[in-house]
């Protein structure tokens, strides 16, 4: 009973610190790609993510969280492929977003890998979309349309707003990916997801041209790149386990909000009528979509 209990509370944790991280990233990364160009961002953010949960992952190898994890196989590789080449672009894509759009507005458009992650489960996966999930999926289409949305004169949408919409799509491809390897080691998952889209990256950002800047900074972005793309999502996955996915996307789907908050304040930013429109429709729709799903065996029993 006792040590239930305190996987519970530290899964519990464990979703709060991955949520404050991912609430964390746009801000951050919209002040990084000011100075440095936005395929070159990504692809060092991608590379710190592997390196770093690599070293991390070898220091801590023989701990409980660790030891016994299944590894990857053969049979995996056409997913890891997937999923990387998923990542790179999506990577790619918000970095170049976030140069053309506030950051406020890219952490609540961040809500719409939700509904891209569901729509592409239905379609390619024939995966079955729950009612809630589909009114979760129209109120968080609509926000995004309406943060988008730059006026009736033109009747056209943000570029920077597309592209960070762009980024959702390839992160709810690379969701999917994820999902039909989930029950390996998720530091080998995140390290395939760290280095090899970022390898990609940085072969693309060479042949565009792109100025490297110097290695000071470059290891910074690096470093960025270890807490907001790798611990990020080991975080969550490691919460996952313990309080099963409704649980753990109820707590975690509370971070575009803390980043559009933070955004506001760290950049001065005055949020706009449109912006708050937006905000109001999408808290139910991310509250329907994480708890669209039933509960797990696990989670009846910690009830």
């Amino acid at each position: 009973m006792r040590i239930s209990l305190s996987l519970t509370k530290m899964a519990i944790i464990f979703a709060v610190i991955a949520a404050f991280i991912a609430a964390l990233s746009p801000p951050l990364c919209k002040i990084v790609v000011t100075d440095i160009p936005p395929v070159t961002t990504a692809a060092l953010l991608n590379l710190g993510a592997g390196v770093g949960i690599g070293i991390i992952g070898l220091l801590a190898q023989k701990t409980p969280l660790i030891k016994g994890e299944k590894h990857l196989s053969k049979s995996d590789i056409p997913w890891v492929i997937g999923l990387s080449a998923a990542e790179m672009l999506a990577a790619i894509s918000m970095m170049a977003g976030l140069t053309l759009t506030a950051a406020s507005n890219a952490s609540l458009l961040n809500n719409f890998e939700t509904v891209t992650t569901a729509v592409i489960a239905l379609i390619l996966f024939k995966e079955i979309v729950p009612k809630r999930l589909w009114f979760a999926i129209l109120l968080i289409t609509l926000g995004c349309m309406i943060i988008s949305f730059q006026g009736m004169e033109s009747f056209a949408f943000s570029p920077g707003s597309l592209l960070v919409v762009l980024a959702c799509v390839f992160w709810g491809f690379e969701n999917n990916f994820v999902k039909r390897i989930a029950d390996k080691s998720p530091v080998e998952v995140v390290i395939c997801k760290g280095i090899f889209p970022g390898l990609g990256a940085l072969l693309i950002a060479f042949i565009l041209g792109e100025q490297f800047p110097d290695l000071g900074t470059a290891a910074a972005v690096m470093a960025l790149g270890v807490v907001i793309y790798g611990l990020n999502i080991l975080f969550l996955v490691y919460s996952e386990r313990h309080l099963g996915a409704a649980k753990a996307c109820a707590i975690y789907g509370i971070n575009p909000f803390l980043a559009a908050i933070v955004s506001c304040i760290i950049f001065l930013e005055i949020p706009s009528p449109l912006l708050i429109i937006a905000f109001v429709l999408m808290i139910p729709g991310v509250y329907l979509a994480a708890t669209a799903k039933g509960k797990r065996k696990e989670d009846k029993a910690d009830s």
